[in-house]
């Protein structure tokens, strides 16, 4: 479970912001939206994020994203490209070089300054590598050529230890050390005997924790790429076909069953079947594709805890059906440390959430900033949230300022009168 998120010139965010995803344990409401970690810790398994357009909230699910593809990129590399077994790891390094950075998010445009994405996460593996693991990414606008300022991986076992242990610090890297210690494991060890080795164990043991469950147990769908192509579909429907069924029968009751033509083997259909006759994929419903997409991903991130960030939740999506996946979190999840984290412009999704689970961004004089609903302050009346407040009449009465504004509507009309 991500428990904490600081981003600091990181695309519109110039000052830090921080996403504390501890609730507030003297609310007793909806305890089932809550997972209580060892050391009594409280999370929130479900995110919500909401503001107007422009705003930043996709940075953030993208800054996220971000350190998954820049860890992760070694290891690609070394997937799809087999000579570089047969290099030298400075060769190895100079191919990586631009490749490992060059999915980063970008620093605020308007700053020189470092930018710096720190997320925190509690990891259970069950072991004695259970606890909080905080990583740390730091670089400016000259990332590609100069590389990383920072990347860093601390450890605690309780939230609240003063006993921290850093697993990794390594300065002016082109490319992730976690992600390239991990693709070429048995290289270094290969070189190393004794105690040598075993602390390079340990450290690598540590890495893999943190990356099996930040990447290859998490997944992310970004608002763009929620309808994904059929031949992907096709290759999660051997595992996943009863889940998917089920997801797509909330936008469409009346599919019976999923099937695949593979006759062709290099042009394998997916059909959904109803009583009397199919559709092939292509001609479903957008809404219905992308809950085949939400299905697969939502499998790939509960099967063991993962993280779900899904950006633009309610995207062509039936209210209901955003709800009801909102719901699988709060109350059929609850013994393991799945989450979901999302993104919204529609308070309506948001109604059914505890303060705790809200975070409002805001532009003050230019400024980004990012508040817990749970201790915003309406800034004509002075007072705090409370839990009686509608959520969604706040918001849409602009206490907390929504888009698009009554001049920015009275400017339309007015140039579509004079000049249309």
């Amino acid at each position: 479970m991500i428990v904490k998120l600081e981003l600091e010139n990181i695309g519109p965010y110039t000052n830090k912001i921080t996403l504390d995803f501890r609730v507030n344990k003297r609310d007793k409401d909806f305890p089932e939206t809550v997972y209580t970690l060892p050391d009594g810790e409280k999370i929130t398994k479900v995110v919500g994020i909401i503001a107007g357009n422009a705003y930043g909230k996709t940075t953030i699910l993208r800054a996220l994203n971000s350190v998954g593809s820049f860890i992760n990129n070694p290891i690609i590399n070394r997937e799809v490209n087999n000579y570089i077994d047969r290099v030298k790891e400075e060769e190895i390094r100079n191919y990586l070089k631009e490749w490992g950075t060059l999915s980063l998010i970008s620093t605020n445009k308007s700053s020189n300054n470092i930018g710096t994405i720190s997320v925190e996460l509690y990891i259970d593996s069950n072991d004695k590598y259970s606890g909080y693991y905080i990583y740390t990414l730091k670089y400016d606008n000259n990332y590609i050529k100069n590389g990383v300022k920072e990347e860093s991986l601390k450890y605690k076992k309780k939230y609240n230890s003063k006993v921290v242990k850093e697993i990794l610090k390594i300065e002016n890297n082109t490319v992730s050390e976690i992600g390239h210690k991990i693709a070429y494991k048995a290289n270094y060890l290969n070189d190393l005997t004794g105690k040598l080795r075993e602390n390079l164990i340990e450290r690598l043991n540590y890495y893999e924790t943190f990356y099996n469950r930040y990447i290859k147990e998490s997944s992310t769908l970004g608002a763009e790429n929620y309808v994904f192509p059929e031949e992907y579909i096709i290759d999660e429907i051997d595992e996943n076909k009863d889940l998917i069924k089920i997801f797509v029968n909330l936008a469409d009751d009346k599919i019976v069953d999923l099937e695949i033509d593979r006759s062709d083997a290099e042009n394998e259909k997916l059909f959904f079947k109803y009583d009397n006759f199919k559709l092939r994929y292509n001609s479903i419903s957008t809404a219905t594709k992308k809950l085949c997409g939400i299905a697969t991903n939502f499998y790939k991130a509960s099967k063991k805890g993962g993280v779900f960030l899904i950006d633009e939740l309610d995207n062509s999506l039936n209210r209901n059906v955003s709800d009801y996946i909102i719901k699988i979190y709060n109350t059929k999840l609850k013994n393991n440390t799945s989450q979901i984290i999302f993104t919204t412009n529609n308070a309506d999704v948001l109604s059914n959430l505890r303060r705790d689970q809200i975070f409002i961004i805001e532009k003050n004089n230019g400024i980004n900033s990012v508040v817990k609903y749970l201790n915003f302050v309406d800034k004509n009346t002075h007072k705090k949230s409370r839990k009686d407040w509608s959520f969604v009449k706040a918001y849409n009465d602009n206490i907390i300022k929504n888009y698009p504004t009554e001049k920015s509507v009275e400017e339309l009309i007015k140039y579509i009168t004079n000049s249309l």
